[in-house]
C-alpha cells in the first residue's frame, strides 16, 4: 500500500458506508498487517484514506442535520473509551442538544456559529474551531416543542410503560 501525504495514522473506509463498517485506523508501521484484508476490500467497492482525526476518540465528533437545505440541528457523537468509531454499533452515545434548547445547559463553541454554508468534510474539520450554530434556534417545532423535547418525552413514557409491565410481571409469578 502506497500511503500520500506522509500520514503516519490514517483511516481506511469505504467511499459510500455507514455506521463505521470496515472502517479501520492503522498507524504506519502496522500497514503490512492490514496489507491482506485491504486487498480483499479493494476488490469489493471503492475504498478511501484519510487523515486520522485525534480530537474525535477525544472530544467526539459533530453530525449536522439538514432538511431542504436549511440546518435543523446537531448531535454530538462520542466514541467509547479506547476506541475511536463513535456509532452506538462499537459502544458510541450520541448527546442530543435537549438541554442547550431549553437553557438547562450552556452552548458549546460548535452550537454558536452562524456559519454552516460548508461544502467538504475537510472544510468542516478545519473550521470547526471558528463554528458557532446556535443549538437553542430550533428549526423546526411541533406545537413549539422540538423533536427532541418528544422524544424525551417518548422515552419517559416507555420507561414508565417498562416498569408498569415488570412490575405486573412480578406479582402474577409471585401468586402462582
Amino acid at each position: 500500500m502506497v500511503i500520500a501525504n506522509n500520514l503516519t495514522d490514517f483511516v481506511i473506509k469505504p467511499c459510500v458506508s455507514g455506521a463505521a463498517r470496515e472502517t479501520y485506523h492503522i498507524k504506519i508501521e502496522d500497514v503490512d498487517n492490514h496489507e491482506a484484508n485491504f486487498k480483499k476490500l479493494i476488490r469489493q467497492e471503492a475504498m478511501m484514506l484519510q487523515p486520522f482525526q485525534y480530537s474525535v476518540p477525544v472530544k467526539g465528533e459533530v453530525s449536522y442535520m439538514v432538511m431542504n437545505g436549511k440546518f435543523t440541528h446537531a448531535i454530538l457523537k462520542k466514541a467509547k473509551p479506547g476506541d475511536f468509531r463513535v456509532q452506538d454499533d462499537f459502544g458510541g452515545t450520541v448527546h442530543d442538544h435537549f438541554g442547550i434548547e431549553q437553557g438547562f445547559v450552556e452552548e458549546s463553541t460548535v452550537c454558536a456559529s452562524q456559519n454552516i454554508d460548508l461544502m467538504t468534510r475537510e472544510q468542516i474539520l478545519n473550521s470547526l474551531k471558528e463554528l458557532n450554530i446556535s443549538c437553542k434556534n430550533v428549526a423546526f417545532r411541533i406545537f413549539g416543542l422540538s423533536l427532541t423535547t418528544y422524544n424525551l418525552f417518548a422515552s419517559v413514557l416507555m420507561l414508565i410503560m417498562s416498569l408498569k409491565i415488570l412490575s405486573l410481571t412480578n406479582n402474577h409469578d409471585i401468586k402462582k
